[in-house]
């Protein structure tokens, strides 16, 4: 497994309001959700070079991380970009799929963060040696997942969800460079959000972990 420095589009999946799930299948149902995920990342697997539609890097309760382009190659020579959002929207789709088979009394949706940036492999020290990766990838795609608990882009999120008939929504939210990397047809299913917006700066919303960014793009699923 590599070590160098490379760059990678990092995925990072939250369930929205997981802790308030209460049902005697809870755990299982997590666990089918995972189990899913990384039949998708391993779609196309090879060995020599590695390669595979995308790295699971770890789960996090009720969350799961995954990496596309770093440490394993892409399947296929569209964009890293393309790639990781269609892997994103496949997701999604499984996880419909679980909560349909977990058949609890409300609906459950999910989020997602998308972020390219730089990334590094290491080894875990302990009594099994576990490959682990680190970097500002990793960072910025929790903290862009973590942008739909901001109330003023929840507000913005959730008119544009009522504007669409969506009571309950799962969202996937991208990084400035991630979109402009996409394929027109992958650019046409967000919705932009530019960070000086009038309504963003006279409530004093700021960007956090990424400073740079002028705009953030969003899609909304049912």
């Amino acid at each position: 497994m590599p070590l160098k420095e490379g760059k990678a589009i990092i995925n990072v999946f939250d369930v929205q309001r997981s802790s308030e799930i209460r049902h005697e299948r809870t755990q299982d149902f997590f666990i089918g959700v995972f189990e899913a995920f990384m039949a998708i990342c391993m779609k196309g697997y090879e060995h020599n070079p590695l390669r595979s539609r995308a790295f699971r890097l770890k789960e996090t309760g009720d969350g799961f991380i995954s990496a596309v382009g770093y440490p394993f190659l892409p399947v296929d020579s569209r964009s890293l970009a393309d790639s990781a959002v269609s892997t994103a929207l496949l997701m999604f789709e499984a996880f419909d799929v679980e909560v349909k088979k977990f058949n609890y009394s409300r609906p459950i949706k999910g989020s997602m963060g998308l972020a390219y940036n730089s990334v590094q492999g290491t080894f875990q020290s302990g009594d099994i040696r576990s490959y682990d990766l680190f970097g500002e990838s990793l960072i910025q795609a929790s903290k862009y997942e973590e942008l739909r608990k901001q109330p003023l882009l929840w507000d913005i999120f959730t008119r544009h969800a009522n504007e669409m008939g969506f009571k309950d929504f799962h969202i996937l939210i991208i990084q400035e460079v991630v979109y402009n990397s996409l394929s027109p047809s992958y650019r046409d299913i967000f919705s932009e959000i530019d960070l000086k917006d009038e309504y963003l700066v006279k409530n004093n919303f700021q960007m956090m972990y990424d400073i740079d960014a002028k705009y953030i793009y969003y899609h909304l699923l049912e």
